[in-house]
C-alpha cells in the first residue's frame, strides 16, 4: 500500500516549469508486473511506463493572432526513491526514451521537435542522466535493464515547437 502511495505521489509532482505557455500532462500505466496478471498491478519489479504529453496551445492560430513557436524545450524527470530508470531502449524505440511526434502521438499537428540520441555512452545528444553529483554520468544496465544510480533524466529536444503541435515523451522505469 506504501509504494502505490508513493507511485502516485510521484506521478502528480510537476516536472518543468515552462516560460511558454505549454500544456503539459504527465501519466503512468503499470505495463507489466512480472506476474502476467490481466490488469497489471504496482508490485515489486513491475514495469511502468511513464509518458509526458506537451501541446503548444499558445502556438493556435487564430484571427490576429500570429501563434507561438516555442524553443530550447527540456524536461526533467526525478526519479523516485523506489523506482529503478529502465536504460535500455524503451520498446520499439532505439533509445531509453521514445518520442512520437504529431499523429504519432495522437495529434493533428506535429511539433516540428526531435531528441537527438547516440548512445547512453555519449555526453552530447538530447538524453542526459544525472547520478547525484554530475550531468556527465554514463549509465550501465543491470540485468533488468535499469541503472539504480541514476537519479534524473533530462530530455533536451530541438528545433522549433510549432503552432499547435504536440509530441510525446515515454519511458520506463521498475518498481523497487
Amino acid at each position: 500500500m506504501n509504494r502505490m502511495r508513493v507511485l502516485v505521489a510521484a506521478m502528480l509532482l510537476p516536472i518543468v516549469t515552462a516560460a511558454a505557455p505549454l500544456t503539459i500532462v504527465k501519466s503512468s500505466v503499470v505495463a507489466d508486473d512480472r506476474m502476467n496478471s490481466a490488469i497489471p498491478r504496482a508490485l515489486p519489479g513491475a514495469l511502468v511506463d511513464y509518458s509526458i504529453l506537451v501541446t503548444n496551445p499558445a502556438g493556435i492560430l487564430t484571427s490576429g493572432n500570429n501563434g507561438l513557436t516555442v524553443t530550447g524545450e527540456q524536461f526533467t524527470d526525478v526519479i523516485p526513491a523506489n523506482m529503478c530508470l529502465v536504460v535500455n531502449n524503451y520498446p520499439g524505440a532505439a533509445a531509453p526514451v521514445e518520442l512520437a511526434d504529431g499523429l504519432a502521438a495522437g495529434a493533428l499537428i506535429a511539433s516540428g521537435l526531435t531528441l537527438p540520441y547516440t548512445s547512453l555512452a555519449t555526453l552530447t545528444d538530447g538524453i542526459e542522466f544525472y547520478d547525484g553529483t554530475s550531468w556527465n554520468y554514463v549509465p550501465a544496465p543491470d540485468a533488468n535493464g535499469c541503472d539504480a544510480k541514476v537519479k534524473q533524466i533530462r530530455m533536451k529536444m530541438t528545433g522549433n515547437h510549432t503552432t499547435g503541435g504536440t509530441f510525446r515523451l515515454r519511458f520506463r522505469m521498475r518498481l523497487n
